[in-house]
């Protein structure tokens, strides 16, 4: 599609004659059509690349709890929320007929179901029992939905989920307040989640306008912007340790 010129003819009367003057405009179209097609292609690439890039730090935690033997002071809740987030989003995605929401929830069922499992066998001191009766409900009531067909319902419950998972940062983030470092919050992981989050509101917003998608990710997209700022403000220290908070030199 090319530029398309308009010509205006005005009669303009000047002391009895009449002048002609002509206008012309080129509406440059294929450069609308070209910004448009581009934000097409890109979104739904950039949401799945952020969220797998995400679950490949998860796995780079996971194998460090394996090589150690142990899980220190690492919560089970970034695994375990990975496992029941991707189980609600994948049948969402499904539902909606959407792959770009379907495909990297699936590989993150596995992804979480492995780390949660890596987590499992080498924290036998920590009882999990209420956790993953919890995890069991919320499938469960989702699955019942999915079986209604019920998109809604079950894009609130991984909203309320989101939000409630999107809330763990704030703790580190007061930590990292007192203590004027940034060491107890990484900065890759930090990083990748500002970025997820971006392209999934940009996604949900602009591609296929579901505020299911994208008002979880504002609030997250928010929550990492604070992030970024104590990362400038205090410094990279994060940069010391990898995944979820593990030390690169322990």
């Amino acid at each position: 599609m090319g530029d398309w010129d308009i010509s205006t003819q005005v009669f303009i009367d000047n002391g009895g004659s009449f002048s002609n003057v002509n206008f012309s405009s080129s509406i440059d179209i294929a450069n609308i059509f070209e910004k448009e097609n581009n934000m097409s292609f890109i979104l739904p690439i950039a949401g799945p690349f952020f969220f797998l890039s995400m679950q490949v730090s998860t796995l780079q935690t996971a194998r460090t709890i394996n090589t150690r033997k142990s899980v220190g002071s690492l919560p089970l809740m970034p695994f375990f929320s990975l496992f029941v987030n991707c189980v609600i989003w994948a049948l969402y995605g499904v539902l909606k007929e959407d792959n770009t929401v379907l495909l990297p929830n699936l590989i993150g069922i596995f992804v979480g179901g492995y780390c949660t499992y890596i987590y499992h066998i080498h924290s036998s001191h920590i009882n999990k029992n209420y956790s993953y009766i919890i995890c069991c409900i919320i499938i469960f009531i989702t699955l019942i939905l999915y079986s209604n067909n019920n998109s809604d319902w079950i894009g609130n419950i991984g909203c309320f989920l989101a939000v409630s998972v999107m809330s763990s940062p704030l703790a580190s983030m007061s930590t990292v307040i007192q203590q004027k470092s940034t060491e107890s919050m990484p900065f890759y992981t930090s990083f990748s989640a500002f970025l997820n989050s971006l392209s999934w509101s940009l996604y949900g917003l602009y591609s296929v306008n579901d505020p299911y998608i994208y008002y979880p990710n504002l609030l997250g997209f928010f929550v990492t912007c604070i992030q970024m700022c104590l990362f400038i403000k205090y410094g990279l220290d994060g940069c010391k340790t990898s995944g979820l908070g593990v030390s690169e030199s322990n």
